[in-house]
């Protein structure tokens, strides 16, 4: 097994500047808050201010599309310290003839920027379904002619009001998940094209391993599919829960999913936890779950030993 240092160091990385870029769309969100807000207060709740309404949605839109081109910088850098982390795992076990992280850089760029500009870019789901959401329920409380507070709690309301909540809050919480699921596929994707390029250039056949973030809040699903490897040119085989689908190629493998994977030869076996040492913390896991009840009480947790027996 390589050492999967940078695969968890990586995971770290990439979250943390998750973070940064959610708390920069919503702040992109609460500025259509305040103008959606403005419009409703100032002339009711009419279907003539769908216009406006829409009109502030589509200059989210190019706010949203704005932020997300700003970080695919960051995105590659952290994609290209990965792969050169890749590199020195290689090396260590001996493999010859590798290329440079430079290298790998210039011949594998514009195919990396074409798929951040598909999975970054692109407008989300939760836009157009913030679009459509705000429509429908406009018209439908206009045409019941409802009072501004209780278009307000529908449309617009940070709290549950009645039991629901309302049209901007429920945006939010698919911004925060359909955003994670995206960088973290945009970040996956271009490391596994620098994979490939390197499988090419040596005309070596490498692998792939998942490696999982084991700790309390690592899903049955990415527990055990830990350690598991697979030619770069085949799927993951996932029995755990939740997942999208039986096979996948790469992560993710659920929505908010934080499996990395890692260029593999059995060479790498010599180096740092085994793969089966790895499978091996997985399962005590699994069944430190099941024996407890709990998770939060056997930490700390780590891809590299067994879990405290709490």
């Amino acid at each position: 097994m390589p050492d999967i240092r940078p695969a968890t160091s990586y995971i770290g990385k990439i979250r943390r500047l998750e973070a940064k870029y959610l708390a920069e769309i919503d702040n992109a969100r609460l500025g259509f808050r305040r103008n959606a807000l403005d419009i409703l207060t100032r002339y009711g709740v009419r279907l003539s201010n769908l216009y406006d309404i829409r009109s502030e949605i589509s200059a989210l839109e190019r706010q949203i599309s704005s932020i997300s081109r700003a970080y695919i910088p960051q995105v590659d850098e952290l994609v290209l310290w990965y792969m050169n982390q890749q590199l020195g795992n290689l090396r260590r076990v001996g493999e010859t003839g590798l290329p440079n992280i430079q290298q790998l850089n210039l011949s594998t760029y514009s195919e990396r920027l074409q798929i951040y500009e598909n999975t970054l870019v692109s407008t989300p789901a939760w836009i157009n379904n913030l679009a459509k959401n705000m429509e429908t329920n406009i018209t439908r409380l206009a045409i019941a002619d409802a009072e501004i507070e209780t278009a307000i709690d529908r449309l617009l309301s940070v709290s549950i009001a009645d039991g629901r909540a309302s049209i901007w809050r429920l945006s939010g919480a698919a911004a925060i998940t359909e955003t994670a699921e995206t960088t973290w596929t945009a970040a996956i994707l271009a490391a596994s094209g620098l994979f490939k390029a390197t499988q090419t250039i040596t005309r070596t056949e490498y692998m792939k391993q998942a490696i999982a973030a084991i700790d309390a809040v690592t899903t049955d699903c990415c527990l055990r599919v830990h350690g598991q490897t697979q030619p770069l040119d085949k799927p993951f085989e996932l029995i755990g829960t939740p997942r999208f689908a039986d096979r996948i190629d790469n992560p993710p493998f659920h929505w908010s999913c934080r499996t990395a994977t890692s260029l593999y030869t059995v060479q790498m076996e010599n180096k740092g936890i085994t793969t089966p040492q790895m499978k091996e913390a997985a399962e005590a896991e699994l069944k430190a779950r099941e024996r407890t009840g709990r998770r939060e009480e056997i930490w700390p947790a780590h891809a590299t030993s067994r879990r405290n027996r709490g």
